[in-house]
């Protein structure tokens, strides 16, 4: 009995352990005054000597909400797409899933009213845990792809570190979607169809394409082999009104999600496309978003992209 005791008492202390046990969901620079140039120099210079590429770039947003929306609090905001090619090559062969943030953002932003430049990015462990990357290896060369970044930012941007904590994610992290293929018709035609229809549907709805990452054939020119697949991508995308909504509106720490990578792949021999993106729900859970509208916001663009994938005849796994 008093064994029982003990490892009921030892249970219940755990248990609450873990219900205050907070997750790291952001890393933040924060540096006194504007560090635009510093930042841009940064990307236009320095990166590649962390190991990184730049992808895209969406610079200044801020001006274009000043000019459709008539106000912004913001000096900058701006989100930088970057991958880390070599690195990647090996864990995507692994887990595909990890092109729901390859590229991820570097994001700068400074308020109006705030002589502090604050640039970063989504924690390593958030994104691991989003995509529900259990394998301790895989999760360990991922994080290490970060600190020569960081370092880099560290060390040409200087200021404080600040960390985001969350406790909880949503229950449902991701939707992954397949879109079956005919077997006797090239799969790269159908592709290319698919890829035709997805831009305009999208595109159609305001959203913005701003970005297009071609795994298979950039490994296929650097020499590096992908056989797993027969096809990998990742498109970028971003709708300005959302956007708003949240980032003019006194979070703009959260463009450190935007714009959003959604990844497809065909495994060799396979007969469908697998499309995956992590949900925008977990922009409020990493970042304690409570505001009732930007949450009403976010529940309606989630529930946009899956219907706007079914619409296109894709199926939810």
């Amino acid at each position: 009995m008093q064994l029982i005791r003990y490892l009921i008492i030892i249970a219940m202390m755990l248990s609450a352990v873990s219900a205050y046990a907070r997750y790291s969901g952001a890393f933040f620079i924060v540096s006194k005054g504007d560090k635009e140039q510093d930042f841009y120099k940064i990307i236009n210079t320095d990166l590649k000597s962390s190991g990184y590429t730049l992808s895209a770039s969406l610079e200044r947003i801020n001006d274009g909400y000043k000019e459709k929306f008539g106000k912004t609090d913001l000096d900058n905001l701006g989100f930088f797409s970057v991958i880390n090619y070599r690195a990647l090559h090996p864990l995507l062969l692994e887990e595909p899933r990890l092109g729901a943030y390859s590229p991820f953002t570097l994001h700068i932003y400074k308020k109006s009213d705030d002589d502090k430049s604050y640039i970063g990015h989504i924690a390593p462990d958030a994104i691991l845990d989003m995509l529900k990357v259990r394998d301790t290896e895989i999760r360990r060369e991922f994080l290490s792809m970060f600190s020569p970044l960081d370092k880099l930012l560290e060390d040409k941007i200087g200021g404080k570190i600040k960390y985001l904590t969350y406790d909880t994610l949503p229950v449902k992290t991701m939707f992954e979607f397949e879109y079956d293929l005919k077997p006797k018709k090239n799969i790269y035609d159908q592709i290319d169809d698919f890829c035709d229809s997805f831009e305009t549907a999208f595109e159609d709805r305001n959203y913005s394409i701003t970005g297009y990452v071609d795994f298979y054939n950039t490994y296929n020119e650097m020499g590096l082999k992908f056989d797993r697949y027969d096809a990998y991508f990742v498109y970028t995308l971003c709708s300005f009104k959302f956007s708003e909504s949240i980032f003019n509106h006194g979070r703009p720490d959260a463009g450190i999600f935007a714009p959003c990578s959604i990844y497809m792949y065909v495994e060799k021999a396979d007969s469908k496309i697998v499309i995956g993106m992590t949900r925008v729900e977990n922009w409020a859970a990493v970042m304690g978003i409570n505001d009732k509208k930007m949450l009403d916001e976010i529940h309606i663009l989630d529930d946009e992209i899956v219907s706007i994938l079914k619409l296109l005849g894709a199926k939810e796994r």
